[in-house]
């Protein structure tokens, strides 16, 4: 995938990033693919399958997969249908767990941005808690209600 291929959010949309933390090589980047790969084999995802993402900007590689969701409340204030929104929770949940997997079987630690802001990371096959807690569990808790 190209620099101007990359996703974007605009509107109600956001993109999760997850990427390789430092500077990937080429084994990572067989890893990265093998993992884009496996992801999209799996089930339909909400909003498309997977996208491998592979871009340099000012020197800087950006290796990873990135995954398109809707945002809870709209820009008019309208509500997810709570369908909708738990099977986008199932879809981040996925890409997390597929991480976690990726990382207990290689060296690798992967780095999760929501719309370019950091959200957290997974190494040695576990999330952070900023992850964990930060994400995942409010995005659970919202749905209970």
């Amino acid at each position: 995938m190209s620099a101007g291929d990359r996703p974007a959010a605009s509107g109600d949309v956001s993109v999760l990033l997850c990427y390789v933390e430092g500077d990937p090589g080429l084994s990572d980047e067989q890893q990265v693919r093998a993992f884009h790969a496996q992801l999209c084999a799996e089930d339909e995802w909400i909003l498309g399958a997977p996208i491998f993402v592979d871009e340099e900007n000012r020197g800087d590689r950006t290796l990873g997969v990135a995954i398109n969701l809707l945002r809870p409340v709209g820009r008019g204030g309208e509500q997810l249908p709570t369908h909708i929104d738990a099977s986008l929770l199932a879809d981040v949940e996925r890409l997390v767990a597929g991480a976690a997997a990726l990382t207990r079987a290689s060296d690798l630690e992967l780095a999760f941005e929501l719309d370019g802001d950091p959200v957290g990371w997974v190494a040695e096959g576990t999330p952070d808690a900023s992850l964990t807690t930060g994400l995942l569990e409010p995005w659970r808790a919202r749905l209970r209600t």
